[in-house]
């Protein structure tokens, strides 16, 4: 759906990593629109200019709903781990979207369940459509060292944090739920 001046959108993919002035999850005011996206302000006042993929047009009155963010890091250290996690995440996503509600995800690998990152894996095409709504995947660096597996090896997108107890920790600083997979 066309996002016109006025709409709220949130962000569910962005683009930009480098910019620190939006982030997903994030709800804006459509200012202005062109062919390929919208224009809208920070809460800083920084003109963004956001492509379509990066977000979604919200419903009208669902301001109320938007307040309630779930947030959750789903935590897996084996293969079948990770397998439960993506369903669940792709569960919990689908179902905060019939509610209405904002769902930040995130999914972190250690053990043998980073195997499931590699790039030559079954479940590659199912990571990337995840990954296009919005859920992020991380992968602990100490873990890759020890199977071992490179950066390289790791589907596109997928994150490397240096720690994944460090990860879980700052998550959970952040208000993210902590779920085992």
């Amino acid at each position: 759906m066309k996002a016109k001046v006025k709409d709220k959108i949130r962000i569910i993919n962005k683009m930009n990593d480098w910019s620190m002035d939006y982030k997903e999850g994030d709800i804006f005011t459509v200012e202005s629109t062109w062919y390929g996206g919208v224009n809208v302000k920070s809460p800083a006042g920084i003109p963004l200019s956001l492509d379509e993929v990066e977000y979604e047009v919200l419903e009208e009155n669902s301001d109320a709903k938007l307040t309630q963010k779930q947030r959750a890091i789903f935590h897996a250290d084996s293969e079948s781990g990770v397998q439960k996690a993506l369903d669940d995440a792709e569960n919990l996503l689908k179902y905060g979207r019939r509610k209405g509600l904002c769902v930040e995800l995130e999914i972190l690998a250690e053990g043998t369940g980073i195997f499931v990152f590699r790039a030559s894996s079954k479940e590659n095409e199912k990571i990337r459509s995840l990954q296009s709504e919005g859920i992020k995947f991380v992968v602990c660096q100490k873990a890759m060292e020890q199977i071992p597996l490179t950066g390289a090896e790791l589907i596109s997108g997928v994150k490397l944090a240096e720690l994944g107890i460090a990860e879980l920790v700052e998550k959970e600083s952040q208000g993210f739920a902590y779920i085992k997979a």
